[in-house]
C-alpha cells in the first residue's frame, strides 16, 4: 500500500544507529526485544508521541534546541538627553504604563548614541540567565529602556507581530520584583508595558540587543 513505511525509512534508522556506533546486539536488545520501538510506533500511531525533548528528558539526554533567529534591525540613534515622557509621546502608544517614566529609567548614557540593535528569537520559553548566557554568546549586550522604545518609535508595526523585551535595564518596585521595559501588542493596542525579570520569558519573544561596541 501507498501509505506503507518503506525501505529507504528503514535503512534511514539502521544508517542513524551505525552513526551513533550501537551494535547490532544492543540495537536487538534495548530496541527491538525490549519493546520500545513498538511503543513508539504505538504512540506515534495514537498521536501521544511527546515533542522531542520532553521524550529527550525522559531519557536522559540533553534538550536540542534550534540556533537562534537574528534580525538586523540596523544602526539607530538613541537621544539620551531626550526625556523619556517625550520618547514615548513620540511613540503614540495606545497604552502606556505609567511605571514607564525617567526615575524609573534613568538614561544610561549621555547625548546622541549610535546603537547597531538586532532582534534574537530563540524559539523556546527561558529564564533571564539563559537569554542572558546566549545572548553573551552572540557577543551582544541586552538592551536599555531607551533602546526600545525608541526601536517602538521608529518601527511600530514590529511590536504588532512579537513582544520585544529589554533585559539590559530593570527598575525594582515597591514589591522588590524587578521590572523591565517591553513594547508588545494587545488586541490591537501597541503599548509600551512591563514584565518582570525573575520568571521565564515565552518563546515567542524577540530579545532587542546591541552589538557590541569594538
Amino acid at each position: 500500500m501507498a501509505n506503507n513505511v518503506t525501505l529507504a525509512q528503514g535503512n534511514e534508522v539502521v544508517r542513524l544507529a551505525n552513526d551513533k556506533g550501537l551494535t547490532v546486539e544492543k540495537f536487538q536488545a534495548d530496541l527491538l526485544d525490549s519493546g520500545i520501538v513498538a511503543d513508539v510506533i504505538e504512540a506515534s500511531k495514537q498521536g501521544t508521541l511527546p515533542e522531542r525533548n520532553a521524550l529527550r528528558k525522559v531519557l536522559g539526554l540533553a534538550p536540542i534546541y534550534p540556533d537562534p533567529t537574528i534580525t538586523k534591525l540596523g544602526c539607530h540613534v538613541i537621544d539620551y538627553d531626550e526625556d523619556i515622557a517625550d520618547l514615548l509621546k513620540r511613540g503614540k502608544y495606545d497604552w502606556k504604563n505609567g511605571n514607564v517614566n525617567a526615575k524609573n529609567f534613568p538614561p544610561r548614557l549621555k547625548g546622541r548614541v549610535k546603537s547597531d540593535l538586532v532582534l534574537v528569537h530563540f524559539g523556546r520559553d527561558m529564564s533571564d540567565e539563559q537569554v542572558l548566557t546566549e545572548l553573551a554568546k552572540l557577543d551582544l549586550e541586552p538592551a536599555d529602556a531607551y533602546e526600545d522604545l525608541t526601536v517602538g518609535a521608529e518601527k511600530p508595526e514590529l511590536q504588532r507581530e512579537f513582544p520585544i523585551p529589554a533585559i539590559g535595564q530593570h527598575w525594582q518596585d515597591r514589591h522588590g520584583s524587578r521590572c523591565v521595559v517591553f513594547v508588545c501588542r494587545h488586541a490591537d493596542e501597541r503599548c509600551a508595558s512591563l514584565d518582570y525579570l525573575g520568571g521565564e520569558w515565552d518563546g515567542d519573544c524577540r530579545f532587542l540587543a546591541r552589538r557590541k561596541q569594538k
